[in-house]
C-alpha cells in the first residue's frame, strides 16, 4: 500500500501497538521460524481457520524472499477481523488487505474479503499465501535497507518498493498488463475514458513517477506500473545489482545514491528509459515478468 510521511509513520505505529490483539486480551500467537527467521501469527479465535493458510504462507515465503534479502528481526503479522480494525493501524484505502512496515504486517483476515466486497468468492490457499509472501518481501526489504527508525525515509519510490513485493509472489497475472501501463504513459485515451492529451499529465498524477495521488483510485494502474517496471529493471541489470541497491542503502545510502552506485545511472534515467521502453514497444511483450 501507499506509504505514509515518516512522522505520520510513527503516529500509525504507536497506534497500531494499541490496536493491535495482545494475548491477554484474547488473542492467539501462532510462532513460526524457517532458516533462522522468526514469524509471529497473532489472531483472534475466530480467526484460527484463517491463521493456517498464513503460517502454511510464511514456511513457503521465507526461502522465496532469499532472492532479495532476508528477514533480519522478527515480524508480527496481526490478523484483523474486520474491515474497521485494519482501518484503524493502516488508514482507508477500500482495497486494502494488508499493510507491511519494517516488522510488522497487519491484514484484513481472509474469511471477510468476500463479504466486504474485495473478492467475488472466499479466497483460496493460494491467495493467501502470495499476499504473505508479497508483504514479508516489503519487511525484508525494508530490514536490508534501513533500521527500525530510517526504514520509511530511505526515499524508496513506490515502483520499486511494489515492484520488487509483486514480483517475488509472482502476481503478475493479477496486474495490468503492459499494454494498459503504455495507454497512461501514452495518454491515450482508454476504452470509455476520458482522453488524455499526449504529454499531459494523468489527473492528480502519474503512476510511475507520483503515483501517491492515483492510489485511492487507479491502485491497479499504480501497482501494474511498478510490477512492469520492477520486471523491467530485473531483465536488464539482473537480481544481484538488485540486492546491491539494498546492501548499500543498509550501509547508509539513499536509495538514489544506492541505485547510482549499483546500477550505474540515476533512478530518473531509469524510469526514462522505462518509459521509453513501454512508448516504444513495451506493450507487445504482453504480462510476462521474472
Amino acid at each position: 500500500m501507499p506509504r505514509p510521511t515518516a512522522w505520520a509513520a510513527l503516529l500509525l505505529a504507536a497506534s497500531a501497538c494499541a490496536l493491535r490483539p495482545r494475548a491477554g486480551e484474547g488473542a492467539r500467537i501462532t510462532a513460526v521460524e524457517v532458516q533462522g527467521q522468526r514469524v509471529e501469527i497473532r489472531y483472534q479465535p475466530e480467526d484460527a481457520a484463517a491463521a493456517a493458510p498464513v503460517a502454511e504462507g510464511v514456511r513457503e515465503a521465507v526461502p522465496r524472499l532469499a532472492r532479495f534479502a532476508r528477514l533480519r528481526r522478527t515480524v508480527t503479522i496481526t490478523i484483523h477481523p474486520s474491515r474497521e480494525s485494519l482501518e484503524a493501524v493502516a488508514g482507508g484505502y477500500y482495497w486494502l488487505r494488508a499493510w507491511a512496515q519494517y516488522a510488522t504486517v497487519d491484514m484484513l483476515s481472509p474469511r471477510v474479503w468476500a463479504w466486504q466486497g474485495m473478492e467475488a468468492e472466499p479466497p483460496g490457499d493460494a491467495r493467501v499465501k502470495q499476499l504473505v509472501l508479497h508483504e514479508l518481501t516489503h519487511c525484508a526489504m525494508y530490514q536490508a535497507a534501513a533500521s527500525e527508525w530510517t526504514w520509511n525515509v530511505k526515499g524508496i519510490p513506490a515502483w520499486f518498493r511494489e515492484g520488487m513485493a509483486s514480483v517475488v509472489a509472482g502476481e503478475g497475472s493479477r496486474r495490468l498488463p503492459i499494454r494498459e501501463v503504455w495507454r497512461a504513459l501514452a495518454r491515450e485515451e482508454p476504452p470509455g475514458g476520458v482522453w488524455r492529451s499526449p504529454g499531459d499529465p494523468l489527473p492528480g498524477g502519474d503512476p510511475l513517477s507520483d503515483p501517491g495521488p492515483l492510489y485511492a483510485e487507479e491502485s491497479e494502474l499504480v501497482y501494474g506500473t511498478a510490477h512492469q517496471a520492477f520486471a523491467f529493471l530485473v531483465r536488464r541489470y539482473g537480481d544481484e545489482r538488485i540486492r546491491q541497491v539494498l546492501a548499500r542503502m543498509g550501509s547508509g545510502a539513499f536509495f538514489a545514491a544506492a541505485f547510482r552506485e549499483a546500477i550505474g545511472l540515476e533512478p530518473a534515467a531509469f524510469e526514462a528509459d522505462f518509459r521509453r521502453y513501454v512508448l516504444w514497444r513495451g506493450w507487445e511483450a504482453g504480462p510476462e515478468a521474472p
